[in-house]
C-alpha cells in the first residue's frame, strides 16, 4: 500500500511539473534551445581549439572532456597524469598544454611539468619537464603562450612580472625581466606569423602592447599602445584578427622588420574576456557577437554588416552566453545556467541562411525641432530675452580677485535666470531637455571665474597664485576645467548671459576646426549647469547624468531642423551633427557621404577630408562651402530669412548594425522684431562719427542713458555689453583702420 502510494505521488510530482513547465512556456517565444542531458558540475579550464568547430574543450580536475555542439554531449577523453586539480592551460594548432609546478620533496627543486595532448590526432605528446628553479627561483610559471614552433613563453613573477622563452622540448632560450618602467602583468598570445607577444599592462585598464619575437628571442618591447589588443582571435590565413576591445583588424607582414601592420575594419562593441569568445572566421566572413546580444555576419571584402541575429530575451534568462562557434552553415550559441557549483548548458543552433537577418537601410526624416512653428520660435525667443539691466551691477555679493582674502561673490537671481533661460532656449531649439541650475557648484564655478580674473588669463589650468589657499584654489581651479560627470567651458569679454550662445557658436575655435564648446553646451546627456562671472571672464560646466532625459531622436544638429533663427548664426561658425549614442559609423568611413542642397538646387558635397568627428560627443561638424554661404546670406555678413537648405548624411549604421540615412530640412526666419538702427550711429543722424563715440562714453560715465534702440547701435564690439571698446571702435572705424563692425 505504501509502495502504491509513494508511486502515485510520484507519478502526481510528474505531472505537476509537466504542467507547470508547460504554462510557463506556453504563448512566450523562445528560442529552439537544447539543454544538457544532464546536470553538469561546473567545467573548470575551458580550452579554445580554433582548429575544431563543432566541439569545446575544458579541463576538469586532471580530465579533458570534449563538449559536442551537435550531440549536446560530454566525453572524458583523456586522464592527465596529473593529481593536482587546478592545472593551467593553453592551446595552440589543436594541441592542449596543460601545465603545473610542483615541489620534489627531496631536492627541494621546482619543477614545471607541461602535459600535451592532440585534440586532432587523439594522441598524448610526451611530457616536458623545466626544471623552475634553475630559471626563476622561488617563482612561479603563469600565463603560458606557445607559438607555431612549439615554443613555450612563460610569464613569471608575483605582479607584475616578467617573461621567459623555452623551446619545445624545454630548453632555456630567452628572457626579458622587469623593470619599474616597463612592466606587463599578462601575456595574451602570439601573432599568427610568430612575429609579436601581445599583452596587457597592470593597473592599466585597457593599456597593453607587445614585444617583438625571433625564434623564442625577444627583440623588442613596445608599451602602452592602446589599440594593441590581446587574445588575438585570427583567421585561417593570419590575415585577419579580432582582439579584446572588439576591434576586426586587417594584417599585413613585413618579414624585414620583424612584426605586423593593421588597421582597423570595425569594431563590434564587445570584447573578448577571458574565455567569452566574440568572433569566429569562417571564409570571407566573420560572424561576431556585438552589443545587446546581437550576433552578426560581416562580410571582410566589403567591410560591411550583411546580417544579424538577436537572442530573444525569454531565451537569456537566468543564462548567459558562454560560446559560440560557426561549423558547415550552422551558427551553435552556448548559453550556461548556473545554480552554485552546478550547471546546466543549453545550445541553440541556427541555420545562417534562414535564420540571419538581412540589415535594413532606415531612412530618418523625423525630429521634435520639426514639430515647432515660426511661431512657437518667435514666442519662446522672446521669453528668453534678459529681463536685467545690465548697466547695473550684477553682483548679489562683490566678487575680489586682486588679492587674499578672495571671495567667490554670487550673481543676482535675474541674472542667473537670464543666462539659464538662454541656455534652454537653445537646448528647446535644438529638440534637447531643458536644463536646471546645479546649485551645489554655482560657488565653485564663480571662484573659476575669479581665478581667471587675478591671473587675467583664459585657461582651464590655472596656476596658484602665491596668497591663494589651496582648498580654495583646488575649488577654482574644479571651475575651470572638466571631471567625469561635467565639462568645463570658459570664455572672456561676453557678458554672462550670452555666454550660452557665445560657447555655442564657437568661433574662436575656428583655427582648431573643432565645436567642442557648442558640444558641451548641447550634449543629449546633459541635465544641470552651473556658470560664474567675474571682470569680464566667465566660467560654465554642463554637468551629465545616466538619466533618461527623453533625448530620443537620431541626431541634434546646429543649425537644427525645421525653422531657425537668423539671429543666432554666425558666417565663421562650423555647422554639426551629433549622434545620439545609439549611432555610428564604419572605421574608414568610405561610406559616409554628406550632400548640401540649397534652396536654389545646387548640391554641395562636403568629402571626408572636410569632415570632422569628435568621438566623445559622437559629434560630426564642417565648414559651409563659400558659395552656398554666398546663398544663404546674399553675400552679406548675416544669414537671410527665408533661405533654405537641405542635409542628407548617408552611410551611418545603428546598434543593430541597420544602415541610415539621416535627411533634414533647415529654413531660417527671424525670430526678433528688430528696431531699425545702423550699428555705430549712435544717434542716428546717419553719419559715424566723434558724437557716437562721445555718446557711449557719456552713457558708461552715467550722464546719459541710452535708448534699448541706441544700444544697439552703440554696441560696435558685439559683446552684449556697452563699454568704452565700442567707442574705440567707432575712432577706428572713422580712422579707417577697421571697414566694418
Amino acid at each position: 500500500m505504501k509502495k502504491s502510494l509513494i508511486i502515485l505521488i510520484i507519478i502526481n510530482f510528474l505531472l505537476a511539473f509537466i504542467i507547470i513547465n508547460h504554462i510557463s512556456y506556453a504563448n512566450t517565444e523562445v528560442d529552439d534551445i537544447k539543454q544538457s542531458p544532464i546536470r553538469t558540475i561546473y567545467f573548470g579550464n575551458r580550452v579554445t581549439i580554433d582548429e575544431d568547430k563543432e566541439n569545446l574543450y575544458f579541463i576538469f580536475g586532471n580530465q579533458i572532456y570534449k563538449y559536442s555542439l551537435k550531440d549536446n554531449t560530454r566525453t572524458a577523453i583523456y586522464t592527465i597524469p596529473s593529481d593536482l586539480i587546478n592545472l593551467q592551460t593553453s592551446s595552440k594548432n589543436g594541441v592542449i598544454y596543460a601545465y603545473e609546478q610542483t615541489t620534489d620533496s627531496e631536492t627541494g627543486n621546482s619543477n614545471c611539468k607541461i602535459y600535451k595532448y592532440n585534440v586532432i590526432t587523439n594522441e598524448a605528446l610526451p611530457t616536458v619537464t623545466i626544471n623552475a628553479s634553475e630559471h626563476i627561483g622561488n617563482d612561479t610559471f603563469s600565463n603560458l603562450v606557445i607559438d607555431n614552433n612549439g615554443y613555450m613563453y612563460f610569464r613569471y613573477g608575483a605582479s607584475s612580472g616578467s617573461l621567459i622563452s623555452f623551446d619545445k622540448n624545454g630548453n632555456y632560450i630567452d628572457r626579458i625581466e622587469n623593470s619599474n618602467q616597463e612592466t606587463y602583468a599578462k601575456s595574451y598570445g602570439v601573432s599568427y606569423d610568430d612575429k609579436l607577444i601581445f599583452f596587457v599592462l597592470p593597473n592599466m585598464a585597457g593599456t597593453s602592447g607587445y614585444i617583438k619575437i625571433n625564434n623564442g628571442k625577444f627583440v623588442e618591447h613596445k608599451l602602452m599602445l592602446n589599440d594593441i589588443g590581446q587574445n588575438w582571435r585570427y583567421s585561417d590565413d593570419g590575415t585577419y584578427a579580432i582582439d579584446h576591445l572588439g576591434n576586426v583588424v586587417k594584417f599585413t607582414y613585413d618579414s624585414s622588420d620583424l612584426g605586423s601592420k593593421y588597421e582597423v575594419l570595425f569594431y563590434t562593441g564587445k570584447g573578448l574576456i577571458d574565455y567569452n569568445s566574440a568572433g569566429v572566421f569562417d571564409g570571407h566572413y566573420l560572424y561576431a557577437l556585438g552589443e545587446n546580444n546581437v550576433f552578426f555576419k560581416y562580410n571582410l571584402d566589403t567591410r560591411k554588416v550583411e546580417g544579424r541575429y538577436k537572442l530573444q530575451t525569454t531565451t537569456l534568462q537566468d543564462k548567459e552566453i558562454y560560446d559560440f562557434k560557426v561549423s558547415n552553415g550552422k551558427l551553435y550559441i552556448v548559453l550556461t545556467e548556473h545554480n552554485g557549483f552546478d550547471s546546466y548548458y543549453y545550445i541553440v543552433t541556427k541555420d545562417l541562411e534562414t535564420n540571419i537577418e538581412a540589415v535594413q537601410t532606415i531612412n530618418v526624416s523625423t525630429h521634435k525641432a520639426l514639430t515647432r512653428s515660426k511661431q512657437d520660435i518667435i514666442d519662446r525667443a522672446k521669453m528668453a530675452q534678459h529681463m536685467f539691466n545690465y548697466d547695473t551691477n550684477i553682483y548679489e555679493e562683490e566678487p575680489n580677485y586682486t588679492g587674499a582674502p578672495y571671495v567667490a561673490g554670487k550673481l543676482k537671481e535675474q541674472v542667473v535666470q537670464d543666462t539659464l533661460n538662454q541656455l534652454n532656449f537653445y537646448r528647446w531649439l535644438t529638440g534637447l531637455n531643458e536644463v536646471s541650475l546645479n546649485t551645489e557648484y554655482m560657488e565653485r564655478s564663480q571662484k573659476g571665474a575669479v581665478i581667471q580674473a587675478r591671473l587675467d588669463e583664459l585657461t582651464h589650468t590655472p596656476s596658484r597664485p602665491t596668497d591663494m589657499d589651496n582648498d580654495w584654489y583646488n575649488e577654482a581651479y574644479a571651475g575651470v576645467n572638466a571631471g567625469n560627470d561635467y565639462s568645463g567651458n570658459v570664455a572672456y569679454g561676453v557678458r554672462i548671459d550670452k555666454t550660452p550662445i557665445g560657447f555655442i557658436l564657437d568661433t574662436n575655435n575656428e583655427t582648431a576646426n573643432s565645436v567642442g564648446h557648442r558640444s558641451s553646451m548641447l550634449d543629449p546627456r546633459s541635465n544641470k549647469t552651473s556658470f560664474g562671472y567675474c571682470n569680464r571672464y566667465s566660467a560654465m560646466s554642463m554637468y551629465t547624468t545616466n538619466e533618461d532625459l527623453g533625448n530620443n531622436d537620431v541626431w541634434y544638429s546646429w543649425p537644427s531642423p525645421g525653422y531657425f533663427p537668423v539671429e543666432d548664426m554666425d558666417t565663421s561658425m562650423m555647422w554639426s551633427i551629433q549622434l545620439n549614442g545609439e549611432y555610428t559609423y564604419y572605421p574608414g568611413a568610405n561610406d559616409l557621404e554628406l550632400i548640401l542642397t540649397s534652396g536654389d538646387n545646387k548640391k554641395y558635397e562636403i568629402t571626408l577630408e572636410q569632415l570632422y568627428f569628435d568621438s566623445y560627443y559622437n559629434n560630426f561638424y564642417f565648414r559651409i562651402p563659400t558659395e552656398l554661404l554666398n546663398y544663404l546670406t546674399d553675400g552679406e555678413n548675416n544669414f537671410k530669412q527665408g533661405k533654405k537648405v537641405t542635409i542628407d548624411f548617408n552611410g551611418l549604421i545603428d546598434s543593430q548594425y541597420n544602415n541610415v540615412n539621416i535627411h533634414y530640412t533647415t529654413e531660417f526666419i527671424e525670430s526678433i522684431e528688430k528696431p531699425a538702427y545702423t550699428l555705430g550711429d549712435v544717434n542716428a543722424d546717419g553719419t559715424i562719427n566723434t558724437l557716437d563715440s562721445i555718446l557711449i562714453l557719456q552713457h558708461i560715465a552715467h550722464k546719459i542713458t541710452l535708448t534699448e534702440t541706441q544700444k544697439l547701435a552703440a554696441d560696435t564690439s558685439k559683446d552684449g555689453t556697452i563699454n568704452t571698446l565700442d567707442s574705440i571702435k567707432i575712432l577706428q572705424y572713422m580712422a579707417h583702420k577697421i571697414t566694418e563692425f
